[in-house]
């Protein structure tokens, strides 16, 4: 017989493992009893022939590659689907499983770069961070919308990549290596056939750079200011690309186009207030969401103190942290949640009837969530001045957890009544 000696950390890790897949599945069940939904589904997925072609073939990939479905480009979401479909056809059954695993992939994700910017950042406690991390994230309110909706799929592959473009990114900026250069810039490209939120990538490789040199960037070598300077005119060029599809569908833009600047402001500290509340305390989360005031409409006082309070908010940030020697990595988790937002908050008008989704917090939530559970650890748990300390954050987590679960359950029910069926 085999003798096998587990250690107290290998115990701890199988049942925090086990934790991990008790809580996904509970919240998660409701997607084997979901059908296609209403919003996309038909166009996307149902009546795309490009998911089930006669062969595959030369011309059959270059027409995925080259073609643009209403005012979307994703040719790799579009041979997701096409996979997916040899399985059983349209049976929504294994759409929705298929997502489920992406998304359970990509919270194996977080927890890697969660654990590996705190360990650049000399923070202790990575490993736990990390997994409280990687479990709020998979589990928040905000997230049930991409996997539980078939067509989230671009989302979800979208951040697969761009996840694993920021880690091969990692390993390029500390050993600087020509491959992991390479592969960052393949894996960022890949993203973008996904969906064009990638365009924002090489925009948080230049902050994710300046944090991890603390500012000194002038020891950087020659080879990653190229890398640099390659990906942002990369950067630019998806922009245009990006731009000239967003113009190509008959319709106007969106409502916000017919704004004045003024209420644009106010509009935009609006979307920014949405996604920063609904993070911490989601509630009356819902699929689509109406303009909340008319062109010409009365504004409501709320908001004009919108701006007001992140104004006063980024005072309170930068107050608190200057000086601090964990100033650059709650810079870094800021400015990845500003950089990735930064397309969805109605700077430039979008062609989408809804002014904000729950689907754009997917990847940004993950950069708060980290800085506000390393807050928790280092000023509550592990804090010599709190005798209860401890106690209290755990407390706190379970409450979170607990809720996160229960929500985001309900939230996938919900999706039967959006069933084409």
């Amino acid at each position: 017989m085999i003798k096998v000696e587990l250690t107290t950390r290998s115990v701890h890790v199988i049942i925090f493992a086990a934790i991990y897949v008790l809580i996904v599945s509970y919240v998660f069940q409701p997607l084997t009893l979901l059908g296609f939904a209403r919003p996309d589904d038909h166009w996307m997925l149902l009546k795309n022939e490009l998911v089930h072609p006669d062969q595959f073939g030369w011309a059959y990939f270059k027409s995925v590659f080259t073609r643009v479905n209403q005012i979307q480009y994703s040719p790799v979401n579009t041979l997701y689907f096409s996979l997916v479909f040899r399985i059983n056809g349209y049976d929504p059954y294994y759409y929705h499983i298929s997502n489920l695993l992406v998304h359970f992939l990509n919270a194996m994700l977080i927890f890697r770069l969660a654990k590996r910017i705190v360990s650049i950042f000399n923070i202790g406690n990575g490993m736990l961070i990390a997994y409280i991390v990687s479990l709020l994230w998979c589990i928040h309110p905000l997230n049930v919308e991409p996997v539980t909706w078939v067509s989230g799929s671009k989302i979800l592959l979208c951040t697969l990549f761009t996840l694993c473009s920021i880690l091969c990114f990692l390993r390029a900026l500390l050993l600087d290596k020509m491959i992991y250069y390479a592969g960052s810039a393949f894996l960022c490209i890949l993203s973008f056939l996904c969906k064009e939120l990638a365009i924002l990538t090489p925009v948080m490789f230049c902050l994710i750079t300046f944090c991890v040199y603390r500012g000194k960037v002038q020891y950087l070598k020659k080879i990653h200011w190229w890398f640099l300077a390659a990906m942002m005119a990369v950067s630019i060029i998806l922009g245009v690309i990006t731009a000239g599809i967003n113009r190509m569908d008959t319709q106007e833009f969106a409502p916000m186009a017919g704004y004045s600047y003024g209420r644009r402001v106010l509009l935009i500290f609006y979307c920014i207030s949405f996604y920063f509340g609904n993070l911490l305390t989601p509630l009356n989360l819902h699929y689509h969401y109406m303009y909340p005031i008319q062109p010409d409409g009365p504004i409501p006082v709320i908001f004009y103190l919108y701006p007001v309070f992140f104004a006063g908010l980024t005072a309170l940030f930068c107050f608190f942290l200057r000086g601090s020697r964990e100033f650059y990595f709650y810079l870094l988790c800021t400015g990845i949640f500003v950089i990735q937002i930064a397309l969805y908050i109605q700077v430039i008008p979008m062609t989408r009837p809804a002014i904000v989704a729950d689907r754009y917090m997917y990847l940004p939530s993950f950069a708060l969530l980290l800085a506000g559970v390393q807050f928790i650890s280092d000023k509550i748990a592990f804090n010599p001045q709190l005798r209860s300390g401890k106690l209290i954050a755990s407390v706190l987590v379970a409450v979170y957890i607990g809720y996160f679960a229960s929500y985001s359950h309900q939230l996938a029910k919900n999706w039967l009544s959006l069933d084409l069926r």
